[in-house]
């Protein structure tokens, strides 16, 4: 019997070289994603170093008391907030996507919690939306991800709280 020894493993997965397009979403939503980008990116670049990481989580948590936001605004959210981080020449991961889908659903009126989260094997952290209607950034990397305990929000504790949004009647 042979084996072969197996290539070195640092714990994590390939990806693909190109990242695939996102749809393009809507236009009012374009331009309100790209200030929404832009003013996360702002936000985090400005003031001390040392609360470079909270800056941005208090902007995101700017829609926290708002009525719950709908899967379909959610999802809106998120894929035009990754639409307009290709148009930026600037590093936008987990945290500033996240940051800014917050920020551009709390313009829109709309809440939602904001969540990071720790995996391990490799260690590593990471960064999502969570909404009453479904949870948007769940995706395999977060699955292994523990939410940082947070305090709840009204979304978690009254759902019942707000009345339905009339657009979604």
């Amino acid at each position: 019997m042979t084996v072969t020894a197996p290539g070195a493993s640092w714990g994590t997965h390939e990806s693909a070289a190109q990242l695939d397009t996102p749809d393009a979403p809507p236009w009012p939503w374009r331009v309100a994603a790209l200030v929404s980008v832009a003013l996360t990116l702002a936000v985090r670049q400005t003031g001390r170093a040392e609360h470079r990481f909270g800056r941005p989580v208090r902007l995101a948590e700017a829609g926290s008391a708002l009525p719950p936001a709908s899967t379909a605004h959610a999802r809106a959210a998120v894929r035009s907030v990754r639409w307009a981080a290709r148009a930026v020449p600037a590093r936008i991961a987990c945290l500033e996507e996240s940051t800014a889908a917050s920020l551009l659903l709390a313009a829109g009126g709309r809440g939602n919690v904001w969540r990071h989260g720790v995996a391990t094997d490799p260690i590593r952290l990471h960064a999502w939306i969570w909404t009453d209607a479904a949870c948007r950034w769940r995706n395999l990397s977060t699955l292994a991800s523990t939410p940082r305990s947070t305090l709840p929000t009204h979304l978690e504790l009254n759902r019942d709280e707000f009345p339905a949004h009339p657009a979604a009647r």
